[in-house]
C-alpha cells in the first residue's frame, strides 16, 4: 500500500518527508502570491508527464524532486498519474496565502478526476509545517479531513476569483460561507 503525500510548499514537503510521514511525499512549488501568473497552458504542462514540453528546468511538477523521494514511480509521471498510482493521497496545506491558492489549484485539478478524490484527504495546519523539525511533526495528530464536493466547489471559486481579470469575483468570495476550507480567509 503506497501512501502519497502532496504538501502545498517544498519547505514543508521537507519536514514531512523527514517525519516518515508517507511513502512518497512531494512539494509543490508554485508561487502565485507575487511575481507574474502562469498561464493556464503552463500550469497544465506543470503537471503533465514529462515529454519534450519540459526541456527547461523548472518546467515539470517534479524536476526537483528525487528518485529517492518519488521511489520506483520515478519522476517522469505527471500529478495524476501519480496520484492513480498511490492507494491514499493526503493534501497538507499550510496557512499563508500562497499555500491555500496552491490548495485551491491542487482541487480544482484533481475534480474531475473522481477515482482520486475518492482517495483524497485534506490535512490543514495553523502553523507553518517548515517551522518544525520531522521528529516533531512525526508526533502530530491532525485530523485528516475528507474531501467532499462543497470542499471541491469552494476552491474552485476560490482559484476561479484569484484568476479572475477584476477584483470582485474575490469580494464576492468573501461574502460566503468559507467554513469548508477555514484556512481559506486571510487572517493577515
Amino acid at each position: 500500500m503506497t501512501s502519497l503525500i502532496l504538501a502545498t510548499s517544498d519547505l514543508a514537503s521537507y519536514r514531512l518527508r523527514q517525519a516518515g510521514r508517507a511513502d512518497i511525499v512531494v512539494g509543490l512549488r508554485p508561487r502565485f502570491v507575487w511575481g507574474q501568473m502562469p498561464s493556464s497552458a503552463d500550469l497544465t504542462i506543470l503537471l503533465e508527464a514529462r515529454s519534450a514540453k519540459h526541456v527547461d528546468f523548472d518546467t515539470h511538477w517534479l524536476d526537483f524532486a528525487t528518485s529517492r523521494w518519488t521511489g520506483s514511480i520515478g519522476r517522469d509521471v505527471g500529478l495524476v498519474e501519480l496520484c492513480e498510482r498511490c492507494d491514499s493521497v493526503e493534501l497538507w496545506a499550510d496557512p499563508q496565502p500562497n499555500d491555500q491558492l496552491v490548495l485551491a489549484w491542487l482541487f480544482d485539478v484533481l475534480r474531475p478526476h473522481r477515482h482520486i478524490v475518492s482517495k483524497l484527504s485534506l490535512v490543514q495546519t495553523d502553523a507553518e509545517i517548515a517551522r518544525y523539525r520531522g521528529e516533531s511533526s512525526a508526533k502530530w495528530r491532525l485530523p485528516a479531513l475528507a474531501v467532499t464536493d462543497d470542499r471541491l466547489e469552494l476552491a474552485s471559486r476560490a482559484w476561479n476569483a484569484f484568476r479572475a481579470p477584476t477584483p470582485e469575483p474575490c469580494f464576492d468570495l468573501l461574502m460566503q460561507d468559507l467554513s469548508a476550507l477555514p484556512q481559506l480567509r486571510a487572517r493577515r
